[in-house]
């Protein structure tokens, strides 16, 4: 049984590696690359699920960086870590807004007894909250993906053209 899973972590840190590589060799500038991902990672911390590549992807269009990137980018929220990313941006943003409540009584989410007055009332508060997490906890991140990235791709580049001269 753990020989199967250290294969698995394997196979997962193989499949990690090859879609970096993958990420590294598109071909635009290093900047353009962490731009783009940098993007993704920023709307992907922020909590509009379906529409996080397209804004990753049109602030590439905008600001000129690679939209392959900011599609990867955007992943950072998938379904494995949506739950504690979630967790992370109501924490971060009831302590911004400590004042809005949001009070649910167990049967509020009993479907027989929706409350619409409870959803209309707080269905704003919620997206507020998770909202300014999102963004509180998505400008480090995206920050530092944006200089990772930099390094990394100025780094592979550099090693692509050394190679190229030396042949």
């Amino acid at each position: 049984m753990t020989n199967l899973i250290r294969n698995k972590k394997l196979e997962c840190l193989r499949l990690a590696r090859h879609k970096w590589l993958t990420l590294l060799r598109i071909r635009k500038t290093p900047e353009e690359i962490a731009l783009g991902l940098a993007f993704g990672v920023f709307v992907g911390f922020i909590p509009i699920i379906p529409f996080q590549s397209i804004w990753a992807i049109g602030l590439c269009w905008l600001f000129g960086g690679s939209k392959l990137a900011a599609f990867a980018g955007a992943w950072v929220s998938n379904p494995v870590t949506v739950p504690p990313l979630f967790a992370a941006f109501y924490f971060v943003g009831r302590q911004a807004f400590p004042e809005l409540d949001i009070e649910a009584s167990p049967a509020t989410f009993h479907l027989g007894l929706l409350d619409w007055d409870f959803i209309l009332d707080s269905g704003w508060k919620l997206a507020l909250i998770l909202n300014t997490g999102g963004v509180v906890l998505g400008v480090p991140a995206a920050l530092a993906s944006y200089f990772i990235a930099l390094n990394f791709s100025r780094r592979y580049q550099a090693r692509k053209i050394r190679r190229l001269e030396a042949s």
